[in-house]
């Protein structure tokens, strides 16, 4: 529930309020989420200067800002804002970028109704220098969403009999029947919620298909581009947005430092699953190389060197 004026008092001096505070224990998600109820309470309360001696008194390290689910980088954000100090500001925002806060679009204006819920962050919302910063790393928006054989990069291929009573084929629509031959398979989604049933299509409806032939081919021989997994709608990961919205000046060697850089809390936390899957697309791009030249066992075709 937000602070509001009418929560039980804090303690008459400021300087008590901030040793009580700073001696609590940093790697706790319960400091930081009364740190954060906190600086909220002061700045809906009106009291500036309160909350900047927090907010400065405090700055988050790595080992603070492995605890997530507060909003104290949001309310540091807002306050050194309210205070004039775009600098300060947009520092909180860019560490709340590099740590993956969940709720990045918190920053953004154009994502959040300006409504009495919002009041509190309309200094940061109304500081040009901070949008235009945000806009250029964060848009709600990455591509067209859609799983479609002829053109979604598969994670699974394989051919065999179809085990479900009845499903539809995801090429021709007709209805198939158990024991039918068919293809099944998987799409890389780009994130760690990969469908746990398979697709199906009929092995003749597949292989008189062109474009699935060729999706199927770019799978085994590892060919895929990453302008064809950019397709999902958003990520939890700013960072990760980010990365599928500027393709255009993609760096082998900076990304492969976006996935290693990210605090091994990354990988725990619900956003971690995104780096590991970019390290995936760019194996099925062909970026990392192949174990050599020789015949791939499954598809006996001949893989793709760098």
């Amino acid at each position: 529930m937000p602070a509001s004026p009418d929560t039980p008092p804090f303690p008459n001096s400021l300087t008590e309020l901030l040793a009580e505070l700073l001696a609590l224990d940093r790697r706790c998600e319960a400091t930081w989420q009364a740190l954060s109820d906190t600086l909220e309470h002061h700045l809906a309360a009106g009291r500036l200067d309160a909350a900047l001696a927090l907010a400065r008194a405090m700055p988050p390290d790595d080992a603070a800002l492995a605890c997530r689910d507060h909003k104290f980088l949001l309310w540091a954000a807002v306050a050194e804002a309210k205070a004039g100090d775009t600098a300060a500001a947009l520092a909180h925002v860019q560490n709340a970028y590099r740590h993956g806060y969940r709720a990045f679009w918190d920053f953004a204006a154009r994502r959040v109704p300006q409504d009495d819920s919002s009041a509190l962050q309309r200094p940061l919302h109304a500081n040009a220098e901070v949008q235009a910063w945000v806009d250029s790393v964060f848009d709600g928006t990455v591509g067209d969403w859609g799983m479609d054989p002829r053109r979604t990069p598969f994670c699974w291929f394989e051919q065999g009999e179809l085990t479900l009573t009845k499903a539809r084929c995801a090429i021709s629509d007709k209805l198939l029947h158990k024991g039918a031959p068919v293809y099944r398979f998987r799409f890389f989604n780009g994130s760690f919620d990969i469908p746990t049933e398979f697709g199906v299509a009929d092995t003749a409806a597949f292989d008189s298909d062109p474009a699935a032939t060729a999706n199927r081919l770019d799978y085994q021989v590892r060919s895929c581009t990453l302008e064809a997994h950019a397709f999902k709608v958003g990520y939890a990961h700013p960072r990760v947005h980010a990365f599928w919205r500027t393709l255009d000046g993609f760096d082998l060697d900076a990304t492969l430092a976006l996935i290693a850089e990210p605090p091994l809390h990354e990988l725990h936390r619900g956003t971690g699953g995104e780096f590991v899957n970019l390290l995936h697309a760019l194996v099925q791009c062909g970026h990392l190389g192949t174990p050599s030249c020789s015949a791939c066992p499954r598809c006996r075709r001949t893989w793709r060197c760098c």
